[in-house]
């Protein structure tokens, strides 16, 4: 999955039960791919993550980064 000097994503990324997959494209209507489970706590991330998640787990962080972070906005 990953490049073989960067250490491979540590947790397992699953498939969602195919009709619990329904039900969250049916809420969640911005995601059209589907959904995973990922690692022991099972969070709910959308299909393409699993092609990401080598690279979210093996970005660099620099001194200067900036992060926003932020609730989700709800609604129309």
């Amino acid at each position: 999955m990953g490049n073989s000097r960067m250490p491979a994503f540590p947790h397992e990324i699953r498939d969602v039960n195919p009709e619990v997959n329904k039900k969250l494209l049916q809420d969640f209507t911005g995601e059209r791919t589907g959904f995973l489970q990922v690692g022991p706590d099972k969070w709910f991330m959308p299909s393409k993550f699993r092609h990401e998640a080598d690279k979210y787990y093996n970005m660099t962080i620099r001194p200067d980064d900036t992060w926003v972070v932020a609730f989700p906005r709800s609604g129309a």
